[in-house]
């Protein structure tokens, strides 16, 4: 069994405040503990990094740059949006994805 831990967001968190040195060490060392134990598989990746990790995996798949089209474009940052959705485009052979991803493309610019 596996289980995802999601922390919400905090008015500091969302400032952009780091947390406090002792508090990442800490955090670091409870990860260290559950790894070797057995528990934690995964841990300590930002969605920019498992956005960017995908990169050069599934290349022809076209579902992937539109799902990174949307992260991106929630992540703020439309050009690389705009450019997986256009990539999306390109990559289907169904006409109507394709315009359909085109259009999204546009609400990126």
């Amino acid at each position: 069994m596996r289980f995802t831990l999601m922390v919400k967001a905090t008015t500091t968190s969302k400032a952009g405040a780091l947390p406090k040195p002792e508090d990442v060490a800490a955090m670091g060392n409870y990860h260290e503990e559950l790894v070797k134990a057995g528990i934690l598989l995964v841990a300590g990746y930002s969605i920019h990094e498992l956005v960017d990790g995908l990169e050069g995996r599934l290349d022809d798949y076209y579902p992937l740059p539109s799902a990174r089209g949307d992260l991106r474009g929630k992540l703020g940052r439309p050009a690389e949006a705009r450019d997986e959705f256009e990539r999306a485009a390109r990559l289907t052979a169904n006409e109507r994805q394709c315009d359909s991803t085109l259009a999204r493309a546009q609400e990126c610019a």
